[in-house]
């Protein structure tokens, strides 16, 4: 063979590609080492090889034949459409084809291209093909790992949870995420038109500017609580982290925007629910003294009016400072409602004798006229009649400072019930529904989020506690409170409260005197005012009374009774005892002694919900200061008989 052969032969038995070249029948005439070493990869049948390891590249001896070798091979079924190819590619004008397949070893998969090239002699004439296998497994798999790694950068450039923009030196946005396009309400196209600066604020856009320049030149840094200007020229809470990124021959910096709005609003809630603690740890300090007093006027009072001898115009005036007294309560109950202690003192109760009470007593005092509609057959709800009261006359009296110069105001109750698939805020179920309805000017909407926290107002000269009470209140009565409004139509607030699903219990029966009785009473309490005034109370009813400062004392009193065979038909405790025991307590202690007795849990406050879970502490009855002579006669004769 010419050296010049042996040369081309010796480039054939080192090229990286596999050749083989076949004759013009399609027999292998030569096959180099790449060939061979290919091939049997991807053999399905075993081949003469040692390998040291399956996976270990073939290498051919110095002294082995490939030609040999490849007559060995027993190529698998994925590569027959070669034979019919061949012939056809014999039988065609082509100077060459190429294939690109995937085709199975005995291990994965391999991506392999073929090529197929015409032999010709001299003269032009066809006399074999020329195959070049190509193996790109290695070229695909590191494709393939570049098109993960780009998908995962896709995903993390376009999380849905952030924005993401890419800016240079001078603020100039390159591009950025389609979370970012929504955030600023505009399309991804539209955000290299924009500067860093138009995503602030216009008084703010200087400082930004040099804000994000000093990030710049630092590599990384953030800004807190920050507002992004969105093209509906609204502002959107954001956080901002800027890191810069070099690469290729760029310098860019990343910018993050994170929306914060969710985490204000619960920040808000928190701030709202801190506010209503502070309220209630006030009320919780004065409550309690200032129905005391009221408790010592009003029995006063009551006393005094059971005179028969008193004059028409002395009675009149007593009964209007008795009215005024218990009005005076209201502004405990205000606080009160806000407290852990405030919890509903719930009776059954039908609003429209209610709703009647309310508007007699708050209608002189509106200059809108209320426009009242109520059903014969409005159902029960269980309710705390003085808390309801308030929500309502809040309403009322919001409803009528809407309307500096009057107006007419839409009072309707009615019973309703909500769907299982209403799609409403309010849940399933059975309520009576409290619609109070204005004609003013309607809720801003930048306020309609803050209007029922405490101490929020745009009036003027106002404390900002009405609606807050009234979402409060109707909260702890397991309600629930929508508002509707709009601009110069109008505002309607509609309460949403349970009915009860069980038969109601017969309503006692209204008594307008005091009920005599007989028997010894005991009245616990720290105050002496109320231990003098209640006890000529409770004697002015026919009963014997003895009275104790504290829970010690008391269990005392009500053993030497036991055993001089004198019992107390019934204890009056105060539940809260300044520096001694309190009537949970002393109760607890009692019921020991005597596991049947009678007791009655008084207070004007306290931290504890004993006052609405009373027959779980063992208590008979309660007695909410303050309270008339008429009061506590009914809940006397009720314990005792």
């Amino acid at each position: 063979m010419p050296n010049h052969l042996n040369d081309i032969i010796s480039v054939f038995d080192g090229a990286p590609t596999g050749i083989i070249l076949l004759s013009g029948d399609h027999r292998p005439e030569y096959c180099n080492p790449a060939a061979a070493s290919l091939l049997t990869d991807i053999a399905s049948a075993p081949l003469p090889l040692h390998l040291a390891e399956p996976r270990q590249p073939y290498h051919l001896d110095d002294n082995q034949d490939p030609l040999y070798l490849f007559h060995q091979i027993q190529l698998p079924s994925s590569l027959n459409w070669l034979d019919s190819e061949l012939e056809d590619f014999a039988h065609s004008t082509s100077s060459s084809r190429c294939y690109e397949k995937t085709i199975a070893d005995r291990y994965s998969h391999r991506h392999v291209q073929v090529t197929l090239q015409r032999r010709t002699d001299g003269a032009g004439r066809h006399r074999g093909t020329a195959v070049f296998i190509r193996d790109l497994t290695p070229q695909r798999l590191s494709e393939e790992a570049l098109r993960t790694l780009e998908e995962k950068c896709r995903i993390c450039f376009n999380n849905p949870f952030e924005g993401i923009v890419f800016t240079d030196m001078s603020g100039n946005i390159l591009e950025g995420n389609e979370k970012m396009a929504e955030m600023l309400g505009c399309s991804v196209a539209d955000l290299p038109k924009l500067d860093i600066r138009q995503l602030c604020p216009s008084e703010m856009q200087s400082e930004y500017l040099k804000r994000f320049q000093q990030i710049f030149q630092d590599g990384v840094g953030s800004m807190s609580s920050q507002w992004l200007r969105c093209r509906d020229h609204t502002t959107l809470p954001v956080d901002i982290d800027c890191s810069v990124l070099h690469y290729a021959d760029k310098t860019v910096m990343r910018c993050i925007f994170r929306d914060i709005s969710s985490r204000q609003r619960r920040e808000m809630e928190q701030l709202r629910l801190d506010k209503i603690d502070s309220l209630g740890r006030l009320a919780g300090g004065i409550a309690h003294d200032f129905n005391n007093i009221l408790t010592a006027i009003v029995g006063n009072i009551t006393l005094a009016l059971l005179d028969a001898d008193l004059k028409p115009f002395c009675k009149e005036r007593l009964q209007e400072a008795e009215k005024a007294c218990l009005r005076a309560q209201g502004l405990t109950q205000q606080l009160l409602a806000f407290t852990k202690g405030g919890e509903p003192l719930k009776q059954t109760l039908s609003l429209d004798v209610l709703m009647e009470q309310i508007l007699d007593e708050v209608s002189p005092e509106l200059k809108s006229r209320v426009n009242y509609a109520c059903p014969v057959d409005l159902k029960k709800i269980h309710a705390d009649p003085a808390q309801l009261r308030q929500a309502i006359v809040n309403l009322l009296i919001n409803a009528d400072q809407s309307m500096p110069q009057g107006g007419l105001i839409r009072l309707t109750v009615e019973n309703t019930s909500q769907p299982e698939d209403s799609g409403h805020l309010v849940p399933p179920g059975g309520y009576v529904k409290v619609s109070v309805a204005d004609q003013g000017g309607g809720i801003p909407m930048q306020h309609l989020s803050q209007i029922f926290d405490p101490y929020f107002s745009t009036k003027d000269m106002r404390h900002g506690l009405g609606l807050a009470m009234v979402h409060t209140i109707i909260k702890n009565h397991a309600g629930f409170i929508t508002v509707n409004t709009q601009p110069q139509a109008g505002t309607r607030f509609e309460i949403y409260l349970p009915t009860l699903n069980a038969a109601p219990p017969a309503p006692e029966s209204v008594i307008s005197q005091p009920i005599r009785g007989q028997g010894r009473i005991l009245l616990m309490d720290d105050e002496a005012i109320i231990r003098d005034i209640v006890s000529r109370m409770i004697r002015k009813l026919g009963y014997e009374a003895d009275v104790a400062a504290h829970g010690s004392e008391a269990l005392s009193l009500y053993q030497r009774a036991q055993q001089e065979g004198r019992p107390y038909a019934a204890v009056i405790f105060d539940l809260t005892v300044s520096g001694g025991m309190g009537g949970k307590e002393a109760l607890e202690k009692l019921r020991q002694i005597d596991p049947d007795v009678k007791a009655i849990v008084s207070s004007g406050y306290s931290d504890d919900p004993v006052m609405a879970n009373y027959e779980m502490c063992g208590f008979r009855s309660v007695l909410a200061k303050p309270y008339k002579i008429v009061e506590l006669s009914r809940v006397l004769h009720k314990v005792i008989n």
